[in-house]
């Protein structure tokens, strides 16, 4: 509904508020705010009566051209929603003509007009005159040949989308990057539905011409997958032992006895006395103290009753299956985790050093060996968290980032503008490509902040470009700090997923 019609609905309101006695000072007026309100509920036909009176009756009445043009416009557009393709044209090119002369044929109040002929003859298949009406609406909009603004993308973006349907895929792909671009710089949005139309038809693009690209590897669409799948969730191994159940309600009652085994030397665990793997007793409690989960002693006595709980765990697989099984390796990789999460590190390595060493006997001839690789990236984050400067996360790049309108800031935004990057990317579109990584990076930032996993995994996407792009230095600085957050990440999220 355009804002001329908007502002006669509300004055015909207002006056029939303030005194039903009232009336307009002109009946088409009263006409049109009918077939309005009609057209509200799809009355169609209703609308139609009441619209094709209005546009009687303003012809015996005082009128402005505008005031014409609008009653023309809806008469039109009430029409063609009754799927009647031949009198709205005609109406809209009235409506035009009435707006030229009494304004001149570069004023923005006829690009509604030439956009609804457009789309017309784009619906009905007539792209060469779709074209016509959308490129006259497009030189109003524009900016002496520039687009800066929404009404100046909307013309770009329904051209390109009438090349894609003539398989004029090249310009098709620069309209879509400038509409982008001009919805990009813009300062405010009142939605994303234009952003999000315009990044999924360049997305789809590109798709199209998918035998251009070469087969690459993402590691923000490797996260995705990864969560999508539920990674993190603790899954039931295939080196699981029989104790289980029993062995950890025995233990319950142990630990609650005080009782506690000598691990510091981890190769040869000193043994307790014997345990009763059958006795069923209730499961230690390691949740948080109700009212006190923000108290710091609180939480520490709940992180030593899971240190507790796992060395008799690891006690007791090495009493029943001996130093080397593999679940005894399992057990000590969940104690290191705890350890890690404490930046104890000078207890979680040797837990580590002799996990791994487990491993390696046990999955020699595997093939995945995912389980020693595991280990080995512990290890190899331990290392890097004791270097005081592999911790540090430079947010000097924040401020080389785009400014987004906040509308763009959204994790639904950055996720489209993410995979367009990549896509790009994949077509060797080196500069199109780290165009849209900036931006993408700035709306993660914006919807999930610069410390969050999806904005490292950004990061380290867009260090690709930036050392393509000979800027060797900037993508250190990216990766430095993208490893900074998915270690820290990484640790967070072992010592959540402890059973």
């Amino acid at each position: 509904m355009s804002k001329r019609l908007n502002f006669f609905i509300s004055l015909s309101l207002l006056l029939c508020a303030v005194s039903p006695a009232i009336s307009l000072d002109a009946a088409w007026k009263a006409d049109l705010v009918q077939g309005e309100q009609y057209l509200a509920t799809k009355q169609l036909e209703k609308a139609e009566e009441s619209f094709r009176t209005a546009l009687k009756e303003i012809k015996r009445s005082p009128h402005s051209p505008e005031e014409m043009a609008l009653c023309l416009e809806s008469l039109a557009k009430t029409i063609y929603m009754e799927d009647q393709i031949y009198e709205p044209i005609p109406l809209y090119k009235k409506a035009v003509k009435q707006l030229q002369k009494a304004y001149g044929p570069k004023d923005l109040r006829l690009v509604p007009d030439l956009i609804a002929l457009g789309d017309i003859f784009e619906n009905e298949g007539d792209y060469k005159k779709a074209l016509k009406f959308y490129n006259q609406a497009l030189a109003i909009s524009s900016d002496q040949g520039a687009c800066h603004n929404p009404t100046c993308a909307d013309c770009l973006h329904r051209i390109g989308r009438i090349y894609v349907k003539q398989g004029n895929f090249k310009d098709a792909e620069e309209n879509f990057l400038q509409v982008i671009t001009a919805l990009m710089e813009q300062k405010n949005l009142s939605s994303t539905d234009f952003l999000e139309d315009a990044l999924i038809d360049y997305i789809s693009l590109l798709y199209k011409t998918e035998y251009n690209a070469s087969i690459r590897s993402s590691v923000l669409e490797n996260e995705l997958l990864k969560d999508r799948f539920g990674v993190f969730q603790k899954k039931q191994t295939t080196d699981e032992t029989t104790y289980s159940t029993g062995v950890k309600a025995s233990l319950a009652d142990r630990i609650e006895r005080g009782e506690r085994p000598d691990i510091k030397n981890i190769t040869g665990i000193t043994s307790g006395e014997s345990t009763n793997s059958q006795t069923s007793l209730p499961r230690i409690q390691i949740d948080p103290i109700p009212g006190r989960s923000s108290d710091f002693a609180a939480l520490q006595d709940i992180q030593n009753q899971r240190i507790i709980f796992y060395e008799r765990l690891i006690e007791t697989d090495i009493k029943s299956l001996g130093a080397n099984h593999p679940s005894v390796a399992r057990d000590l990789t969940w104690l290191s985790y705890i350890y890690i999460s404490q930046k104890q590190y000078d207890k979680a390595r040797p837990l580590l050093l002799k996990a791994r060493d487990v491993y390696s006997q046990a999955y020699a001839s595997d093939p995945n060996r995912d389980k020693l690789q595991h280990v080995d990236l512990l290890l190899a984050l331990i290392s890097e968290e004791q270097n005081p400067q592999a911790t540090i996360i430079d947010t000097e790049y924040l401020k080389n980032l785009p400014v987004l309108p906040d509308k763009a800031k959204t994790l639904e935004v950055a996720l489209r503008l993410n995979d367009l990057a990549f896509m790009l990317y994949c077509q060797n579109k080196n500069d199109k490509s780290l165009k849209v990584y900036y931006w993408a990076l700035a709306s993660l930032v914006g919807a999930c902040g610069d410390r969050n996993p999806l904005t490292a995994c950004c990061m380290i996407d867009m260090s690709k470009l930036l050392r393509l792009a000979g800027k060797p230095a900037d993508a250190a600085k990216l990766e430095g700090s993208a490893r900074a957050i998915a270690r820290k990440e990484l640790i967070e999220k072992r010592s959540q997923v402890l059973p």
